[in-house]
């Protein structure tokens, strides 16, 4: 008899008992290895046909409850097992030596990878900003508008975002006064691990 997975709520101790009933598997649990010896306070039961890896979804005792670890599954357990064979106890906890569950995005280090540098790069900017003075007065310009940088020298085309904007002004020898805007821009960007 051997438990060949499991999916009941973690982060405790359990101990599971398998015997031959002499039809099928018998499949108990229990939180002690005293009671699984004596078969006394149990906490739920279930059966299993003879036979590798079969599923066995378990009933809870009165009073108390069993629930999965994973919805998506709809058994408690998998065992293996033959008419014949004697009754066995296992613990169970976050440390056993039982394989986890059968969960590809759990076992698989590709799947692991790519996950998570796919949330770094999404939560992941950095913040370019330049000061550009214009020389000339434009009235329609506002803090926190988008407006298109482009510098043919440097060779950049993008939308910016205004984060502040100054105006100054100057009077001339003839009185006249011309008016300059001094803006801060800011462009967001991801920084994307490789």
């Amino acid at each position: 008899m051997n438990v060949t997975n499991w999916n009941v709520e973690e982060n405790r101790d359990w101990y599971i008992r398998l015997a031959d009933s002499g039809t099928d598997i018998v499949v108990e649990l229990y939180i002690s290895e005293a009671n699984a010896q004596s078969q006394t306070d149990r906490r739920s039961f279930g059966s299993a046909a003879y036979g590798t890896d079969v599923e066995c979804t378990l009933t809870a005792d009165t009073g108390y409850s069993v629930d999965y670890f994973q919805e998506d599954y709809t058994w408690h357990l998998r065992v293996s097992g033959q008419n014949g064979d004697s009754a066995k106890i296992y613990k169970m906890n976050a440390f056993t030596d039982l394989p986890s569950i059968a969960h590809a995005i759990f076992k698989n280090n590709s799947l692991i990878t790519i996950k998570s540098t796919y949330e770094i790069n999404i939560h992941t900017k950095y913040k370019t900003v330049r000061r550009v003075p214009l020389g000339i007065h434009i009235p329609a310009l506002s803090v926190g508008k988008i407006v298109n940088f482009n510098s043919t020298r440097r060779g950049v085309t993008e939308n910016n975002q205004i984060e502040t904007l100054t105006i100054s002004g100057t009077v001339d020898s003839l009185g006249s006064a011309k008016l300059a805007n001094n803006v801060e821009l800011i462009k967001f960007s991801n920084l994307n691990k490789v």
